[in-house]
């Protein structure tokens, strides 16, 4: 609720007149001078501090009232509500209210301030999960599942939240008590309680920070003290705010143990121990511990044995098996930690948790969201929960960039905006190791290219936060990150500079210093962009680039060493130029490089020149990338061979090498890819994190695969642990998860590494240095590439192995291989807080294994400064212990020997420093510096840098889609809609890019109106439902509608206004004009209509006139065509002006008259056509009206009448082709020889062929297809069959089966019998064109039979149309070569491999079709059991009332339950017409649907009079068995055709053995189907009673028919399901439904009426029939 302002009483003041506003009822937007309609925060904030400056309780030089401090919390309610979107529309909503039926009247300010605290209450709530509640509530639920029901928990527990001390909030402690009928915590009041705090709090026991064994009132009253309460525990202060109550379990302290599990890189660990709770002590020292290397199972007997030895044996059993339970919890919800302390068992056994600590891997979140359910952790105990990092964390989810803002202190002077998680950390860092961390305020980064806007809300999030507290010594807004590889830096300057636009006053008034330093694609760009702002800002920004080291910026902000000077802008930074070190004579002597230890074996295979790699998934860019350092390094060949992208065929993209361009295979598997590529060693997996394990996996099992680059983040844990352990199994190298990749100048690139060309360049990462790095940071890679190019000789080697807590490699790897190298002298690393890789390469360094120099440093020494934990941008960074601190690591590393600089910031002078040490001792020897390679740049990159340009192809100037928002000739999308202009308004805009008055687009309105439709009839609407009507789409549908409109449909309006125009602007007449027209015989466009005069007006141009006359400031076109008017109906009645002619002069005054438009350009707008533009988009509306129109009425193809048309012969209107016959004589008709008779390849020719099958597929819809396909197989069995079993290409076998020769005869063949082959191939490829027809058709189809032959029917047709242009060559010869002998045998290979497949899968559909004929027969026959399926066709019977309905036939609609009577929709007979030839012979292949002719009125009533529906007794219908019948006669067919068809049997099988397995069944099929059909044709004919004669056979033979089919299938037959019931439960009853009963006794009341005027012979029987029309 809205805070009250008590009664001063005797503390009385009076009240500032600038805030008096809070407590006489002001609303929020006059409180705050804000635009209600127009929004604009940083007026709300300015309003907000100015105000506060009165009522703050710390500015008012005195001891505040209770009214100054609740003064102050209404001012902060009413701040919070206005800044916010959601709670400001609820203030607005029922402040002033909204109109309509959907809105509310104004409730005032008071209320609709109520009701949006109310609502910010709400949204606060559902935030309100925590962890403790959440982990066991998940070990509620799921442990009884894991465990097999043996294990179960109860989790009873309620959370308090601060709501409580709100009595009128939603939560109360007699809320939580729930006393009543509802009650849900009963246990409350009747068992003893703890209480304790659910704040991500360690060790609360120990703090004292948990009550046992209390009432509830005790309880309540503990939680009471500490509610809101300022709490330190060890050395982190903060306030308690969300308590946890729980049921206190009675146990003895020996019953209380300890568990806890963890996981390393190759195992997971459990930890127990006998004893628990608070005072365990080092459990790590005294705990039993069970090592399970990853993958492998827990035992019962393992646990047993490893870990409860101290264990009473009466407890060992049961609670190893909880053990072995709870590990399964621990794997399936992808748990990293978890801690249960203590762990009580009872004496009954019982197992219980009683507080537990636990860490799940958030990135297996797409694995397992469903059981994990609703996730949302508190913050840290001693750091508030803020509203900006929720602000920052919803957009991170929203958008594939990073995004992360952690407050660390809000009232710090130095706030940091870094680019990249690894740079983030070495920014906070080094503001520590300046002194300044407790002045450090947040943590945070954006990276992965950032859109503008999300850049200025990150940045405006970041500035608001900085203006909440004013410091005397002013703040410092470091800006900053790494060398970006792809992220445009410009982009997102943009988004920066607008937030600086936007906080300029307050920057100055707060003293903020700003310094930038930033790299990467475009950075010269945004870098002169944010310093052009910011001199025109005043905000004093300094800028640097790549030639500045990354953190120099920090002590240059802090104040603590001079600014260096900005750098040169005009141009981008090039590389660094180094000079040599001067050894001043002396010739030193290296050492040598030592051996590698005898057997020494490298998991990670060093590339060299030649290595080439597999691309996994459609990155072009990176791929581009590759190739282009390859081209730099001047590599003989790509490093990329293939890529791979699974959702699409196998196909080529093309690529630039230097500037010619190459084409790369894509292939769809893996497997494809490596045998294709043998001799690839590197695999580069872009797959997402949600496919990387599987892709990873298929990719090792390839033993040329030697190195897999992992790029993707997110990889869950275990995965990765996985993968980890299957690579070392088969020593496989594994860079990443998470990782940029590598480079290795001279030889390869992985992936984005190194980033943009430029940077490239500006590194030197082309030629070798001496230097090899390994960081776990990818956005820090190019900042040592850049550190060791300006320090040294370059970079020799480097990689980032990901900052996940298991890379697949670790810095051990990469080091020895370094070690081992002679051309890698020095050493790099940058490690991280986190982990325990870096004591190995100590360790390597004590025993000597490394003896290379090794600069070495941790990022992440800022963590001691913070008082909370918090997680740094890579999954692995962050300490699990003292161990793992970034500190601890650089300490050993400087005792083992490792040069460590002070701090990150001094990592340069340290690498230049070593580096030069190596020089002078002879083990590096420098050579000069050669040329800088060019390497092409993109057109699209050039273009963006403007370093190119280019006239565009295309010039618009009416939209702009290119912003954050579309506009309209520069108003934007939302303008549009606010200033509500309408559809005028918008075509204003677009056609004549400018805004006319409102009259002028009503104006448009209107004609848009007015030419909408003009009925069916006319060419245009005609056109549009015919080509519906023949099936055809929307688009093709309107476009026909369209071509009609000309000079004479609709396209007058531009000729009218033309012609009126130039007649109103000459001064002549319109007497003299109108004789001027007739002399010239023009017709007078806009004049004359068909049936409209004077005396019977037009509507529409009445309309149009009157507005016209009202709104238009002059009409003088107008005028001359009303006088025009007045003469031509004086004629004749109907040459008036039409609705055409006053829309165009109306048009044209109004142009004119608007005073937008000069007058060239109104006579360019008539020119241009825009009148007809407006009249084809009115119409438009109407065709497509029609379109939906015809559909919705299911007309069928049209199809014009005979009768209706004039048929001439081409003789009766002078002309004929004449030609003679061999005597010389004149004879007519169709003498011409056709064009392929004159070729001597006429047999190849399938002109008659393709147009018979155009005629078949027209007007086939997907499921007609669908029922064809079948034929189409067959068709293709029957033609292929003379290729195969020639005795050239096949010997026959037993059985009728054939078997293919291993060396067919083929250009015997060819040589012999050319004609017939050709013949042959040319029906084939007609069938196999079908086919393929079909089996595109019903790609998408759930039931296609085609799925899965379609590219071998594509590959047999394309073989088909190959081998007869070939033959061509042949035939004309008389000769045929290898060639057509090479190609016929392919194609046979293919016809016959897709003869065997559709052979086999036409068997396999007969045989299920066997099974289903079954189902559409039994339920016919009497003594099913059931009903008849609705459907079913019946002949009416015994009918007594309507006997004139006897033997009509119909089908089963539906069963009524309760009049135990069917509905039948009566079949409508056909009328038998006189057979006889047509006259137009394209009937036959057309298929055209005709009108019927009602000739006889008398049969047309007497057909009216048979009703649609009857609702009849069972005895009343007879099956008829016909339909059955045929289906049964046409299967017995198929089935007989089928088995009788040659089948292939391979050479290695014996063909007697296959015939004699297969006939007798097959032969059974045929008998079994035979048998059934006859028994049904048999009923058929018999009438009445012939269902029950023949019911017993036909059910015994299509039961032999399924149990034989389910056999041949390999399956087990299954009884058919029983038929529909005769009875059913009666429904559930329904609110009573008025308008469908009186609808339904309306239509009744019709059909009666109508069967009364329609029969008068039975007017005496009226009643009956009305009864009998709906219950016979």
């Amino acid at each position: 609720m809205p805070i009250v302002i008590p009664n001063q009483g005797e503390d009385s003041r009076p009240v500032p007149k600038q805030v008096q506003c809070l407590e006489n009822g002001t609303d929020l937007f006059k409180m705050f001078e804000a635009d209600m309609n127009k929004y604009d925060a940083s007026q709300v904030r300015k309003a907000y501090h100015k105000m506060a400056t009165y009522v703050h309780p710390d500015k008012l030089g005195r001891e505040p009232t209770d009214a100054d401090r609740a003064r102050f919390t209404k001012l902060k309610q009413a701040y919070t509500v206005l800044m916010d979107e959601q709670l400001r529309a609820v203030y607005r909503q029922h402040c002033f209210g909204i109109a309509g039926s959907g809105g509310c009247p104004p409730q005032g300010h008071d209320v609709a301030l109520s009701k949006a605290l109310e609502m910010a209450r709400e949204l606060r709530k559902m935030g309100e999960e925590r962890a403790l509640v959440l982990y066991k509530s998940l070990l509620e639920k799921l442990l009884p599942e894991v465990s097999g029901g043996k294990h179960k928990m109860g989790c009873a527990g309620v959370l308090v939240t601060p709501a409580v001390l709100d009595p009128t909030s939603g939560q109360t402690w007699d809320s939580i008590l729930q006393e009543g009928a509802g009650e849900a915590n009963p246990w409350l009041k009747t068992t003893n309680l703890v209480a304790k705090p659910d704040q991500l709090i360690k060790r609360r026991g120990k703090a004292g920070l948990i009550a046992v064994n209390k009432t509830f009132d005790e309880a309540k009253q503990w939680v009471m003290d500490r509610m809101c309460k300022e709490q330190k525990v060890e050395h982190v202060t903060g306030q308690l705010t969300h308590f946890l109550i729980e049921p206190f379990v009675p146990h003895k302290q020996e019953q209380e143990h300890y568990i806890c599990m963890l996981s390393h890189r190759y195992h997971d660990e459990i930890l127990f121990y006998h004893e628990g709770g608070v005072d365990v002590g080092d459990v790590d020292a005294k705990a039993e511990k069970l090592e399970l290397p990853t993958g492998e199972a827990m035992t019962e007997a393992k646990v047993t044995e490893k870990l409860l030895s101290k264990l009473p044996a009466a407890k060992k059993a049961n609670m190893a098996s909880f053990i072995v339970s709870l590990y399964k919890f621990y794997t399936d919800l992808h748990f990293a930690y978890l801690e249960i302390n203590p762990l009580v068992m009872l004496d009954d056994n019982t197992v219980i948790p009683l507080d537990m600590a636990a860490k799940i891997d958030e990135t297996a979140n797409f694995l397992v969201a469903q059981k994990w359910g609703e996730l949302d952790w508190p913050p840290p105990f001693g750091r508030a929960a803020y509203p900006e990092e929720a602000l920052i964390h919803e957009m991170d989810g929203r958008t594939g960039a990073s995004l992360k803002l952690t407050i660390l202190n809000e009232k710090g002077r130095v706030w940091t905006m870094v680019a990249g998680g690894g740079a983030s950390v070495v920014y906070a860092d080094t503001v520590a190791d300046y002194g300044m961390g407790h002045e450090l305020a947040n943590y945070g980064e954006y990276s992965g290219a950032p859109s503008t806007e999300e850049t200025f809300v990150y940045a405006k999030t970041l500035l608001s936060l900085m203006m909440k507290y004013k410091h005397p010594d002013g703040k410092f807004l470091i800006i900053g990150g790494g060398i970006a590889n792809f992220t445009d830096v410009a982009a997102t300057f943009t988004g920066l500079i607008k937030a600086l636009q936007e906080y300029a006053d307050d920057i100055k008034e707060h003293n903020i210093k700003i310094l930038i330093r930033r790299a990467g694609p475009n950075y010269l760009e945004g870098l002169r962009k944010v310093k052009t702002a910011s001199d025109k800002l005043g905000l004093g920004i300094k800028v640097y680039g790549p030639e500045t080291h990354i953190t120099a910026i920090i002590p240059m902000a802090l104040g603590l060493i001079e600014p260096l000077p900005e750098p040169d802008l005009s141009a981008p930074c090039g590389p660094p130029v180094r000079k040599m070190i001067d050894l001043k004579g002396k010739k030193p002597t290296p050492k040598g490089h030592p051996p590698a230890p005898a057997g020494t074996k490298h998991t990670l295979v060093t590339a060299t020149p030649d290595t080439t790699s597999i691309v996994y998934g459609m990155q072009n860019r990176a791929v581009q990338g590759m190739l282009d350092f390859d081209f730099m390094c001047k590599r003989k060949k790509p490093s990329v061979e293939a890529m791979i992208f699974p959702f699409s065929g196998n196909h080529y993209v093309k690529f630039y090498w230097g500037t010619e361009e190459i084409l790369m295979p894509v292939y769809t598997t893996t497997k494809e890819a490596v045998q294709k590529h043998p001799t690839t060693s590197v695999f580069v997996n872009f797959a997402s994190f949600r496919s990387v394990h599987e892709t990873t996996m298929e990719a090792m099992n390839h033993s040329n695969l030697k190195t897999v680059a992992i790029i993707a983040e997110g990889v869950p844990e275990q995965q990765t642990r996985d993968i980890i352990k299957v690579a070392e199994q088969k020593g496989v190298g594994i860079i990443g998860p998470a990782t940029v990749g590598g480079i290795k100048p001279g030889c390869l690139r992985i992936g984005n590494t190194g980033g943009m060309l430029d940077n490239i360049v500006m590194s030197r990462l082309y030629r070798p240095g001496s230097v090899a790095y390994v960081s776990k940071s990818g956005g820090m890679s190019n900042e040592l590439n850049n550190i060791v190019a300006r320090n040294s000789d370059g970079v020799y080697e480097g990689v980032a192995i990901g900052g996940d807590r298991y890379p697949g490699s670790r810095f051990l790897d990469h080091f020895l291989r370094y070690q081992d190298d002679a051309k890698a002298k020095m050493l790099l690393l940058l490690g991280e807080v986190g982990g325990t890789d870096e004591y190995d390469l100590i360790e390597a360094k004590k025993n000597g294994r490394i003896t290379k120099p090794v600069v070495a440093w941790c990022v992440g020494t800022c963590a001691s400064c913070f008082t909370t934990e918090v997680q740094f941008g890579h999954a692995g960074a962050q300490a699990r212990g003292d161990m793992e601190t970034a500190a601890a690591k650089n300490k050993a590393m400087k005792e083992a020997g490792f040069y460590v600089p002070e701090s990150f910031d001094k990592l340069p002078d340290m690498v230049n420093q070593v580096y030069t040490k190596l020089v002078e001792e002879g083990e590096i020897v420098e050579t000069p510096e050669g040329e800088t390679p060019q390497v092409p740049m993109d057109y699209t990159w050039a273009k963006k840098l403007g370093m190119i340009r280019k006239p565009a192809n295309f010039i618009s100037s009416i939209s702009d889609d290119r912003g954050e928002e579309l506009t309209y000739c520069g108003m934007s999308i939302s303008d549009v809609f606010t200033k509500d202009i309408g559809i005028g308004g918008v075509l204003s805009l677009l056609w004549f890019r400018r805004q006319l008055p409102e009259y002028c687009t009503k104006f448009i309105e209107m004609i848009l109106m007015v030419t909408a439709d003009h009925g069916p009839a006319v060419s245009g609407a005609h056109n549009t439902i015919v080509t519906a009507r023949a099936g055809k789409d929307l688009v093709s549908s309107l476009c026909s509608g369209l071509l009609t409109i000309g000079p004479r449909f609709g396209g007058a309006l531009d000729d009218a206004a033309k012609m009126f125009a130039d007649a109103q602007s000459s001064g002549v007449a319109p007497k003299d004009w109108i004789d001027k027209m007739k002399k010239s015989n023009q017709l007078i466009m806009g004049i004359g209509h068909r049936i409209k005069s004077l005396a019977n007006p037009d509507q529409r141009v009445e309309i149009i006139k009157g507005f016209a006359k009202k709104n238009f400031k002059s009409t003088p076109v107008l005028d001359y065509a009303l006088a025009v008017e007045q003469i031509t109906t004086k004629k004749r009645a109907n040459l008036i002006l039409n609705v055409d002619g006053c829309i165009a002069v109306s048009f044209v005054d109004m142009i004119r008259s608007c005073g937008a438009f000069s007058k060239e350009e109104c006579d360019d707008l008539m020119a241009f056509g825009c009148l007809n533009g407006l009249f084809v988009l009115g119409r438009s509306i109407g065709f497509i009206g029609h379109y939906l129109d015809q559909l919705r009425l299911k007309q069928p193809l049209y199809r014009h009448p005979w009768d209706d048309i004039t048929y001439i012969q081409a003789a009766e209107v002078g002309w004929s082709e004449v030609q003679k016959d061999q005597d010389g004589r004149t004879m007519r008709g169709d003498g011409r020889k056709l064009a392929h008779k004159f070729n001597i390849f006429q047999d190849i020719s399938s002109e008659e062929d393709d147009g018979e099958l155009d005629k078949e597929r027209r007007g086939l819809t997907v499921e007609q297809i669908l029922e064809r396909s079948p034929k189409y197989a067959d068709k293709f069995l029957d033609k292929v069959k003379p290729l195969l079993v020639d005795p050239k290409v096949s010997k026959s076998a037993a059985g009728g089966a054939f078997t293919m020769l291993e060396e067919p005869k083929l250009m015997d063949m060819l040589n012999e019998s050319a004609k017939s082959v050709q013949r042959n191939v040319r029906k084939c490829r007609t069938a196999l064109k079908q086919m393929n027809w079909a089996m595109t058709s019903l790609l998408a189809h759930k039931d296609s039979p085609w799925r899965g032959l379609e590219v071998k029917g594509s590959l047999a047709e394309h073989g088909c149309v190959k081998l007869l242009e070939l033959m061509k060559s042949g035939m004309a010869v008389g000769k045929f070569s290898e060639v057509h002998e090479e190609e016929f045998a392919k194609l046979m290979d293919n016809l016959h491999r897709l003869y065997m497949d559709i052979f086999e899968r036409r068997g396999q559909e007969l045989l299920k079709a066997a099974i289903s004929a079954e189902l559409t027969v039994i339920y016919l026959l009497p003594e099913s059991g059931g009903r008849l399926p609705d459907g079913s066709r019946v002949l009416l019977q015994e009918l007594v009332a309507r006997a004139d309905l006897n033997g009509k036939a119909g089908k089963i609609a539906s069963w009524d339950f309760a009049l135990q009577r069917y509905t039948v929709e009566i079949e409508k007979e056909e009328k038998k017409k006189e057979t006889e030839a047509p006259a137009n012979p394209d009937m036959f292949g057309l298929g055209d649907v005709e009108d019927e002719e009602e000739d006889d009125g008398e049969k047309n009533q007497i057909e009216l009079a048979v009703p649609k529906k009857l609702m009849v007794l069972p005895k009343n219908v007879l099956v008829d068995l016909n339909t059955p019948k045929k289906d049964l006669d046409s299967l017995v067919k198929d089935w007989n055709v089928w088995r009788k068809r040659p089948r292939s049997v391979s050479a290695s099988q014996d063909a007697e053995a296959v015939a004699a397995a297969l006939g007798p069944p097959l032969e059974s099929m045929a008998n079994f189907l035979q048998d059934a059909a006859q028994a049904v044709a048999t009923g058929s004919a018999t009438g009445k009673d012939g269902a029950e004669l023949i019911a017993d056979d036909t059910r015994q033979a299509l039961a032999n028919a399924r149990n034989l089919a389910a056999k041949l299938l390999g399956e087990e037959p299954q009884e058919p399901p029983k038929p529909p019931p005769l009875n059913e439960p009666a429904p559930a009853l329904v609110p009573f439904q008025g308008e469908t009963v009186s609808q339904a006794l309306k239509e009744a009341a019709e059909v009666a009426q109508a069967s009364i005027e329609l029969n008068k012979e039975f007017v005496g029987r009226v009643a009956g029939l009305i009864r009998l029309g709906f219950l016979v």
